[in-house]
């Protein structure tokens, strides 16, 4: 399972320090994040963060970044017909 969310972890330092936190709490999961510049959608910077694992708590991992002080949006998984 990939759970996909925007955050606004905005440069590279903070994303692999998210990494690190995330690596401590959940060692199994697979993490990256994709740092993006401004977009109408997202004026702030922002970036993807992706999380692999069998099964993945979308809620541990909301309320992890929200300690570290970071907004979090999941991404709706959507099927195009």
């Amino acid at each position: 399972m990939i759970a996909i969310s925007i955050t606004n972890i905005a440069n590279q330092k903070q994303a692999d320090g998210m990494v690190k936190i995330f690596k401590k709490v959940f060692s199994a999961l697979k993490i990256s994040f994709d740092i993006e510049r401004p977009t109408l959608n997202y004026p702030y910077q922002h970036s993807i963060l992706r999380v692999e694992r069998d099964v993945i708590s979308t809620k541990s991992i909301t309320a992890l970044v929200h300690k570290s002080k970071h907004s979090y949006d999941s991404l709706e998984d959507k099927v195009c017909t």
